[in-house]
């Protein structure tokens, strides 16, 4: 399915369902546990329709996996397959909005929204989006340790990020957001 700086996605069956999944292969690193364990964490701290459903952790000879709901893509995928009409862009805009209000109110900081990590499934029965917010690999709590303004994609990051500020709150993710409002309306990153 893709490929991050951390792991790469593929899709998997659920042993006990049946059910096709999205299967997280981890990256081996020296901070691969501490990366599990604060994502899976974060994913069950802020547990909720509005963010991709963490199902379980497993580990095998070929890696360790996060094992999450299958979406059907992302909304990079969306864009760079159409033009986004003005009612889909308020609709996908709204419910980005409303999940980081979310996750920030839970006092979470996700580091790096952008369009590959807004997953999207399509609701056939109204021919709308549904987003959700993915890949908390960089995710943090407020304030709760010395921060690195090494985070996120370039092409996404706030100001200040960019600035080196190493204190900093929830409205970079808010930034970010305004990056993807602006794509989507362009169809291309204005910052690439």
């Amino acid at each position: 399915l893709g490929a991050g700086a951390d792991g790469e996605v593929r899709v998997g069956f659920h042993r006990k369902t049946g059910d096709k999944v999205a299967m997280k292969k981890m990256y081996e690193h020296e901070y691969l546990y501490d990366t599990i364990i604060n994502e899976s964490e974060i994913l069950e701290e802020v547990a909720h329709d509005n963010v991709v459903n963490l199902l379980g952790l497993t580990c095998n000879n070929q890696g360790t996996f996060m094992v999450m709901e299958l979406m059907d893509g992302s909304l990079r995928d969306v864009i760079s397959s159409r033009k986004l009409g003005e009612h889909d862009i308020k609709a996908v805009m709204r419910q980005i909005l409303e999940r980081l209000a979310w996750i920030h109110a839970h006092r979470i900081v996700h580091q790096d929204i952008k369009t590959s990590n807004v997953l999207v499934k399509r609701d056939g029965e109204k021919n709308k989006f549904v987003v959700k917010l993915a890949d908390f690999t960089t995710a943090r709590r407020l304030q709760t340790r010395p921060w690195s303004n090494k985070v996120g994609t370039l092409t996404f990051n706030a100001p200040e990020l960019l600035k080196g500020a190493t204190s900093f709150g929830t409205a970079i993710d808010v930034w970010s957001a305004g990056c993807i409002f602006a794509e989507m309306l362009l169809g291309s990153n204005p910052f690439d």
